[in-house]
């Protein structure tokens, strides 16, 4: 092969590097924005059930009492 093919190969190559390369990039920022995506939604899910364990309490407290003023209501 002459040195102007060699060239050729030589310069082929590097754009296809650079396409890789870009492409590489883009494909590790998505997987990132698709790791922030599923961090998001499990502490959605962690925040639902902390409210959910929070109402559940309360109700609780409040039976509680409303079972104490009806007791003091009867005597």
């Amino acid at each position: 092969m002459t040195r102007r093919n060699w060239k050729r190969i030589e310069v082929g190559l590097g754009i296809r590097r650079e396409e890789e390369e870009k492409l590489e990039k883009e494909l590790k920022e998505k997987l990132e924005e698709g790791k922030e995506f599923e961090e998001l939604e499990e502490s959605k899910k962690l925040n639902e059930y902390e409210s959910r364990r929070r109402m559940r309490r309360t109700r609780r407290k409040c039976r509680g009492i409303q079972k104490e003023l009806e007791e003091k209501l009867r005597s």
